[in-house]
């Protein structure tokens, strides 16, 4: 899950659906949903406003999701990355 405190939307992914939800949480409503294989990790970018995704089923992908249109681009097709965490540097450094 990750929330964007600009938009109040939080997003929440679905690997076994194939699915990303966002939320808008002040009404409690579901905002939107996209289809994308295998959704697993997934952070705000706050200062450049957009979402970055990792999934995939037998190799791993990366995209973004504009914070305004809600649209899923593709910035990495086929990867070896694992995992399913994406942390921001200024949380690990403490900042």
């Amino acid at each position: 899950m990750a929330y964007d405190p600009i938009t109040e939307l939080l997003a929440v992914t679905h690997p076994e659906g194939d699915l990303i939800t966002f939320w808008h949480l002040p009404s409690l409503r579901l905002f939107k949903a996209l289809d994308i294989e295998k959704p697993r990790g997934i952070n705000m970018n706050i200062e450049q406003g957009y979402w970055v995704v990792t999934g995939g089923k037998n190799q791993a992908h990366l995209s973004k999701i504009e914070r305004n249109l809600l649209q899923l681009e593709l910035l990495i097709e086929q990867s070896f990355i694992t995992g399913s965490h994406l942390y921001r540097l200024s949380e690990l450094r403490g900042c």
